[in-house]
């Protein structure tokens, strides 16, 4: 059974919200340094989260993406998107298998 962590994009307008989000949901109690770096390695395994696949549903995408394009650099959601979508069946890190959903 693939384990299935939702993010909540109401509570995420800016790339420090989702890094907050991101670590309350998927790995709580979990130091990281919180940086695309340091997410892209915890999307690997090894900090909490599944050996296995496991899947990202992001909720209210779409709130998100509006939201961080304005307070951050426009395309601070698309490059979170990007680093999460490399871990999946189509990625060069498919092997972490992870599958991210956006509503």
């Amino acid at each position: 059974m693939t384990r299935t962590y939702i993010l909540d994009g109401h509570k995420i307008r800016s790339t420090v919200e989702f890094y907050d989000e991101f670590e309350r949901t998927i790995i709580p109690n979990e130091s990281w340094s919180r940086n695309l770096d340091a997410l892209n390695d915890v999307l690997r395994g090894g900090f909490g989260t599944p050996d296995d696949r496991f899947t990202i549903h992001w909720t209210s995408s779409g709130k998100s993406r509006s939201e961080m394009r304005r307070n951050d650099e426009p395309t601070a959601f698309d490059t979170i998107v990007e680093i999460i979508s490399e871990h999946g069946n189509a990625g060069s890190e498919r092997h972490s298998n992870v599958i991210l959903i956006l509503e």
